[in-house]
């Protein structure tokens, strides 16, 4: 493939700062792939807060692997923040920290505190949603010290059906009620683009 080289760059360097400050070296030590692919994850997620400069992160929790293991990196991420702040004392990291949060005297007392500051967790549930995933997202909420709000989609859901159901041919169903496969999914992804874009209001 043929490479044209102009005279511009589209990176701002400005926003580096000096390398020497990054607070995670790289090391040739032999450690575990998960926990080196654990650091790398949230190497990226503390350079993106912290340039993005935005106040925090906002997660859809469930109890299910993928928002439940994006919610233990954010907490993963506070951990090794507050240890870098506290053990370390590692001022560049207490420095973005309080940029991310703008509180210029803010000093953390715990990871969990660091968690409740940048993380916000919701629930959006159905009546399709059972009691136990609320309770298993609600304990993983309190576990790593994350915010957490409860905002059901019952209304909104069933409000979108009756505006589309005069134009549609068919009233979809679920397969347990007598309806297909294709209804069943697009009723389940309904639900998830209603949560989508409540998160997108929230956040």
């Amino acid at each position: 493939m043929p490479t044209v080289f102009i005279e511009e760059s589209i990176c701002n360097y400005s926003l580096s700062d000096n390398l020497e400050q990054i607070w995670v070296k790289p090391s040739y030590l032999s450690v575990p792939t998960e926990l080196e692919m654990c650091k790398n994850i949230i190497c990226w997620l503390f350079d993106y807060l912290r340039r993005s400069r935005a106040s925090g992160f906002f997660l859809l929790l469930s109890w299910w692997s993928d928002s439940s293991l994006v919610a233990w990196l954010v907490a993963f991420l506070c951990r090794h923040m507050y240890n870098e702040i506290v053990e370390k004392e590692n001022e560049f990291v207490l420095n973005e920290l309080r940029h991310i949060l703008k509180k210029d005297d803010y000093f953390p007392s715990s990871e969990k505190e660091i968690c409740g500051q940048i993380l916000f967790t919701a629930y959006l549930p159905t009546e399709f949603n059972s009691p136990d995933s609320k309770k298993r997202a609600r304990a993983i909420a309190e576990e790593i010290g994350s915010q957490w709000l409860d905002v059901s989609i019952q209304k909104i859901y069933e409000e979108f059906l009756k505006a589309i159901d005069k134009d549609l041919w068919i009233k979809p169903r679920f397969v347990d009620d007598w309806g297909t496969w294709e209804e069943d999914l697009s009723l389940q992804h309904l639900q998830s683009r209603l949560r989508m874009t409540t998160n997108y209001f929230l956040s």
